[in-house]
């Protein structure tokens, strides 16, 4: 199974700049989370590096991590990191100082906020998909795949022998489907739901999109002719039969 891993927690790490090492920086008084999300957690306003209700606290056991967590309400913000209560010393994307705002999509529960001044690094724990690209690319293949596993097995009764020998050997007597039999247009919609089982959340992809294809053309049958369809392949003799049973059970 190819592993596409749409989502997982990660650190947002979205500059190419390299983040600078802290050697040179002395260890801040108070590290707060700034961004367009602070007067949601308490702050008079946003972007307010003086404001106590944001502040990131020491973790116990690490020296230089500082961490924290809040439940801002469903929605998109920004944010970075504000050191000694001013803008003076601050770090955004990838720990560049004076970076980037980091955009972050919250779902409405608790986000957890981590800055390590060894690296500048401020990250969060909301899922992201990280494969996105990847993963929509083999859902839609996926797509055409059950497409064509329904097709063989459609045209699987139309196989016939004699003596040991194919009497349907070409594509003209066993179809296969073609791009012309593909949806012009397929749209793959990524859920960010984190798997508990997996690594970071991780999902695996593409198998997944075999599973409900089979299904939605059941469906379409039944919408069209009242009829359901539980055996594959559908091929037109079991759609009549089916109808007919409905026809008859009316």
């Amino acid at each position: 199974m190819r592993l596409a891993t749409p989502l997982v927690c990660v650190a947002a790490l979205f500059a190419a700049t390299p983040a600078a090492w802290a050697h040179h920086t002395p260890t801040p008084g108070t590290v707060a989370l700034v961004g367009s999300l602070q007067s949601e957690l308490g702050c008079p306003g946003d972007w307010q590096p003086e404001c106590a209700a944001t502040r990131l606290q020491p973790v116990a056991g690490s020296p230089g991590v500082y961490r924290g967590t809040f439940t801002p309400p469903a929605g998109t913000y920004e944010y970075k990191v504000a050191l000694n209560n001013s803008w003076d010393e601050n770090y955004g994307a990838g720990g560049a100082a004076g970076g980037a705002n980091i955009p972050i999509t919250a779902a409405g529960g608790p986000v957890t906020f981590t800055y390590d001044h060894q690296t500048h690094v401020i990250a969060d724990d909301v899922p992201r998909p990280l494969q996105a690209v990847r993963g929509a690319h083999w859902l839609r293949s996926g797509i055409g795949t059950e497409a064509d596993i329904h097709s063989r097995l459609r045209n699987a009764a139309k196989i016939l022998h004699r003596d040991g020998k194919i009497l349907t050997p070409y594509f003209s007597s066993y179809l296969l489907p073609t791009i012309l039999d593909m949806p012009t247009q397929i749209v793959p919609v990524i859920m960010e739901l984190a798997d508990p089982n997996g690594p970071y959340g991780a999902r695996g992809m593409a198998e997944m999109a075999l599973v409900p294809l089979a299904p939605a053309i059941a469906a379409a049958i039944h919408d069209a002719t009242g009829a359901w369809l539980a055996q594959q392949p559908m091929t037109p003799e079991r759609v009549l039969a089916a109808v007919e049973r409905v026809t008859s059970d009316e």
